[in-house]
């Protein structure tokens, strides 16, 4: 099969954003034109035309993503290998990113104006190992259960109601073929800090009756309308990553989660971060955490990511 033109910035290039300012101004003018409405309605993320390649979004960079896709091939599974899903693809700036690392891979979304953008992106990449659908992660065929070795589920369960979550996770989970692995990035409900709704403090914490109206007293809801809900939902369902592993234990009892963030382990985790230039409040945190987490499973109140492997 063939694969992509493209090839994944090696950190050569002094433009990080260097892939996405080469697309075409056809490219361009359709991504202005579906953010410009943005996820929310009535939200703009861009003024001007202009803006997209002056300032483009940071998920655009070359290496977005790449820390979280070197773990998954050197921890859980080979990509080069791999036949993979991307639930809830959107523009398509992870996309492309598997798809230079990937043997196949499928993306969907429920929103045609995503698809269309994602499209386009990969048709000016000559990238022709992805296939593009329009449909939501829960339209599972029989033929899908247990057919792909990894399954990208990326910042949509939390832009799901809650009353609908459990089904949507259930019907994720069971994509993923034995020996295969789930990777999630969702909001967790235990954060201490809220980083996608409001950015407060233990706001996600009490029930929704509780939150809501307090968010929507003190002018912390979210702005505009998003399109998955039937009303406006001022804060948007968390789910504890708990929960998520309640439920896959229920369809197999063996899976395994990471333990903090995407990393199998906190000590692991730690181990990639102890390099940094931090200071030493910083680094005795993160060393408190790395042990704590040898017997707690932290990524249950602290990661904003996690993988589930049916190892």
């Amino acid at each position: 099969m063939q694969t992509s033109m493209v090839r994944p910035n090696t950190g050569i290039q002094s433009d990080p954003f260097a892939t996405f300012r080469s697309l075409s101004p056809e490219f361009h003018l359709a991504y202005f034109k579906w953010h410009s409405s943005g996820q929310y309605e009535d939200v703009r993320e861009f003024e001007r035309l202009e803006d997209v390649c002056a300032r483009p979004p940071a998920r655009e960079r070359d290496d977005w993503y790449a820390e979280e896709l070197r773990i998954v091939e050197t921890r859980y599974r080979p990509l080069a290998s791999s036949r993979v899903l991307e639930i809830g693809c959107g523009d398509g700036n992870l996309t492309w990113k598997l798809a230079t690392r990937c043997r196949q891979v499928v993306a969907c979304d429920m929103d045609a104006g995503a698809v269309d953008v994602t499209r386009r992106r990969l048709h000016d990449l000559g990238i022709l190992n992805a296939q593009i659908e329009c449909r939501g992660g829960a339209e599972v065929r029989p033929e899908d259960r247990g057919s792909y070795d990894i399954v990208f589920f990326v910042q949509v369960l939390d832009h799901v109601p809650g009353w609908m979550q459990g089904e949507l996770f259930d019907a994720v989970f069971s994509l993923v073929a034995p020996g295969g692995c789930l990777f999630i990035s969702t909001p967790n409900r235990w954060a201490v800090r809220d980083a996608h709704d409001t950015n407060r403090l233990f706001i996600h914490w009490p029930p929704r009756w509780i939150r809501v109206p307090i968010a929507r007293a003190m002018n912390w809801g979210i702005r505009g309308q998003d399109p998955a809900w039937p009303y406006p939902p001022v804060l948007h369902d968390y789910v504890s990553f708990r929960w998520m592993l309640k439920r896959a234990r229920r369809a197999w009892p063996g899976v395994r989660a990471s333990g903090m963030s995407f990393y199998p382990t906190a000590e692991e985790w730690f181990a990639s971060r102890a390099g940094r230039s931090d200071g030493d409040m910083r680094r005795a945190a993160r060393r408190l955490l790395a042990v704590a987490g040898r017997a707690v499973p932290l990524n249950y109140y602290f990661g904003d990511k996690v993988i589930f492997s049916k190892a």
